[in-house]
């Protein structure tokens, strides 16, 4: 169960960044 837990918060995680660097991506970009 933890480890199925923790797997969430890595998903999360790696989510949440992905998206960030999407979005200053896009900033540099000027779209």
């Amino acid at each position: 169960a933890a480890d199925l837990f923790a797997g969430h918060i890595w998903i999360a995680m790696i989510s949440i960044i992905a998206r960030r660097l999407v979005a200053q991506a896009q900033a540099q970009q000027g779209v």
